[in-house]
């Protein structure tokens, strides 16, 4: 087989990353993956699945001894943008938040009907465009050089975001998996995802080529093996440290009889065994346990559980219940619960209030109620946000991108504005807040973070690598990327620069502490009561003004009380490091 092929209607040639067929490349890497790891988990077969029936779906359908002449049938609203450059960043965000199995959850085949769009999500976008934007006007960084940009949104759905990584290896034309159809920049990595259900399955795709990948948001703690996940780094913590800044603030307020509010997927499970370790271990006892699935509000046989669990919510006498898991569609499942947790103070994880819908939420739950918070980072020469979103040039001329664009242009023209209100067709509208309020906050500047490093060390790979030849030269962009990135440094609170990355390839910075408040319009807002600094003596990583603190319960003399929630039973030690609750 020809290492170089022709596409179809096109001159350029049509790269192929192997000498394999493409049904034996997936399998041979498949393979080639799972023997050097010696791991054979859950999530490799899922991915090996997916990758394996979408590399045989293209393979039945061609039509020509071309491999770019195969197609993969399109997503309804689609959402992808392109720049052209001498390198190309490939770009998976989170910006539709998931799809749903309208045809019941029996059904293995979804129809990809994505909901949710998220003002914060799309200002993630757009913080990535400004950030290359920012490089390429930057003469000390990678002079004479441009980069380029890939993005596409992942919809909060494994299968979507593997389609989306082989659719960037591929070119952005045509999606054929092992072959890249475009004879534009060079593909150097990627930044992408928010959530770890789309960036792992990323991640073990990648990894099978060596390419560098920055998460903005991932924080399961299986990408911290260095052994599985060489080459994925992220710009926030693993679910290990934010968890302790809550048993930090269960401590502080006395609270030691709460209940756990998860998914019911199997991030929801990994967190959860992380809370209870923890809670256990600091003599915190655990009322109940109540996990949530979205799915199961299509299913009317499930309506009965939903009664029985609200009833078993408002009949618990903690106080207190801890958030963990993935992001679910946080509106629709609280509205189910509202009436029966009024009485509950949550304590929410950052990636449940990292999105705009929390802010947006009519539910007096959440009045009162605690979170923890990355905390915000500055985003450089902000004034010029918006510049260049003229010419930013859809994949494919879909809805998607079309409303994407439509929104980044009433949000420019009408910056400043407390409440923006855009009209996305002639008879619909959507009410925006003032964005200057959130490009500093959450994991929107770390994704500024994440390009800028990406790009720097580029630049330092370029003082590197004179005297190699072109096929040397590939390899050493895919495969020595991820060196110089580890050597990228910081400044933001200190004179002495300070690696950027640990040694488990994580962004290690403070959280905040935010108390939650529902406004007089029942819109929530927030206020910073405290901050968590990880790396901070034993005894002093927490620190709370809890006279700040607005609680939602007040007494005859309208002082607002601290909800108590301590546990009425006793523990005893069962292992040297673990407690149990006892009746």
């Amino acid at each position: 087989m020809s290492l170089t092929r022709m596409c179809h209607h096109s001159t350029e040639p049509c790269r192929h990353y192997g000498i394999f067929s493409i049904t034996e490349c997936v399998l041979l890497s498949i393979v080639m993956k799972i023997k050097a790891t010696a791991v054979c988990t859950v999530q490799k077969f899922r991915i090996a699945w997916i990758v394996l029936w979408m590399a045989l779906c293209i393979y039945s359908t061609q039509s020509s001894s071309s491999p770019c002449n195969l197609m993969i049938k399109d997503v309804d609203e689609e959402f992808g943008f392109y720049q052209e450059g001498d390198f190309i960043i490939g770009g998976v965000f989170t910006i539709r938040a998931g799809t749903t199995n309208l045809k019941g959850t029996k059904s293995y085949m979804k129809e990809f009907f994505c909901v949710d769009d998220d003002f914060r999500a799309l200002l993630n976008v757009l913080v990535f465009h400004f950030a290359i934007h920012k490089v390429n006007q930057n003469a000390e960084i990678l002079p004479n050089i441009t980069l380029g940009y890939h993005m596409t949104d992942s919809s909060l759905d494994a299968g979507m975001a593997v389609r989306n990584v082989l659719q960037i290896l591929s070119g952005p034309q045509k999606t054929v998996p092992n072959y890249l159809c475009s004879g534009e920049g060079k593909l150097v990595g990627f930044i992408g995802d928010h959530y770890s259900v789309t960036t792992i399955p990323m991640a073990q795709i990648l990894g099978l080529y060596g390419y560098t990948q920055i998460s903005y948001g991932a924080t399961d703690p299986s990408l911290t093996d260095r052994r599985l996940y060489p080459h994925v780094f992220r710009t926030v913590q693993n679910d290990h440290v934010h968890y302790l800044a809550v048993i930090e603030l269960l401590k502080y307020f006395g609270w030691t009889w709460v209940g756990i509010f998860t998914t019911d997927d199997d991030a929801g499970d990994k967190e959860r065994e992380i809370l209870t370790k923890y809670m256990i271990t600091h003599g915190i006892c655990i009322e109940f346990t109540h996990k949530q699935g979205i799915e199961t509000v299509n299913d009317r046989m499930s309506f009965k559980a939903i009664e029985a669990s609200a009833a078993n919510l408002k009949n618990s006498t903690s106080k207190v219940i801890v958030v963990c898991g993935s992001y679910v569609y946080i509106n629709a499942v609280f509205s189910l619960y509202d009436s029966f947790v009024s009485d509950k103070t949550f304590i929410f994880p950052p990636i449940w209030v990292s999105r705009s819908s929390v802010h947006l939420l009519p539910i007096t739950a959440i009045n009162g109620s605690l979170a923890v918070e990355l905390y915000p980072l500055s985003l450089p020469d902000k004034e010029h946000f918006f510049d260049g979103i003229d010419k930013m040039n859809s994949t494919n001329n879909s809805p998607g991108s079309h409303y994407f664009l439509t929104i980044a242009k009433c949000l420019s023209a009408n910056r400043g504005k407390s409440k923006i209100v855009c009209e996305t067709t002639t008879d619909k509208a959507e009410k925006y807040p003032n964005m200057d309020g959130f490009v500093n906050q959450g994991v929107t500047p770390r994704i500024y973070c994440a390009v800028e490093n990406l790009a720097k060390a580029l630049h330092n790979m370029q003082l590197l690598r004179k005297g190699k030849s072109d096929d040397r030269r590939r390899h050493y962009y895919k495969h020595q990327l991820y060196c110089l990135l580890k050597e990228m440094k910081y400044s933001f609170d200190s004179a002495e620069p300070a690696p950027f990355f640990n040694e488990y390839g994580e962004f290690v910075y403070h959280y905040r502490i935010t108390n939650w408040i529902l406004g007089n319009d029942y819109t929530a807002d927030y206020k910073e009561v405290g901050n968590f600094t990880p790396w901070a003596p034993e005894g002093q990583k927490l620190h709370v003004n809890h006279k700040a603190i607005t609680w939602k319960f007040a007494n005859k003399t309208k002082t607002l009380l601290l909800p108590m929630s301590g546990s009425t039973r006793s523990t005893k030690r069962v292992e040297p490091y673990y407690m149990q609750c006892i009746n």
